[in-house]
């Protein structure tokens, strides 16, 4: 696990000079780090018959350290446990710890910009989208009854054709 926060500390390295974008470190046992602006996630691929918790918290504690040592904050109450399994699969039971605390386990979780659930299923996407849109059209159905003409036509060339 020393190399994930090696590779977490080169990667918030060169990170330093972009504003945005995704950083992606996964070694060959399939455990890694995701930076995304100012996201950061974790991921650890756990063999089910013999988890691996205590390597799991251990790296959370190097890296709440490393947080600690740079001036960056963690945000404990953000912060959660998210596991995804196959279908058929029964999930591993562990807890992971931040600073002496369970975290939450979450069955849904926003990972850059998609709606993950734990089975790794589009319905929680495919839900949330649709509110967004049926908001979006509710807004333009307003817009059009409040507007003039060229206005909108103005509008539409602007977003739409172009």
């Amino acid at each position: 696990m020393k190399n994930i926060t090696v590779n977490f500390i080169r990667s918030i390295d060169s990170i330093g000079t972009r504003s945005t974008g995704v950083s992606w470190r996964l070694r060959e046992d399939g455990n890694g780090i995701v930076l995304f602006a100012d996201d950061t996630s974790l991921l650890f691929k756990i063999d089910r018959l013999q988890p691996a918790f205590d390597e799991v918290n251990s790296t959370i504690f190097e890296v709440v350290e490393w947080f600690s040592i740079n001036n960056l904050l963690l945000n404990e109450r953000k912060t959660k446990h998210f596991r995804f399994f196959l279908t058929s699969a029964q999930p591993v039971n562990g807890k992971a710890m931040v600073k002496n605390e369970i975290l939450d386990i979450v069955d849904t979780t926003l990972f850059l910009g998609l709606t993950l659930d734990a089975k790794l299923r589009w319905n929680s996407q495919i839900t949330r989208s649709v509110k967004r849109l049926s908001s979006a059209a509710y807004a333009v159905k307003i817009i059009r009854r409040l507007t003039p003409v060229k206005a909108r036509l103005v509008y539409f060339s602007f977003f739409i054709v172009s």
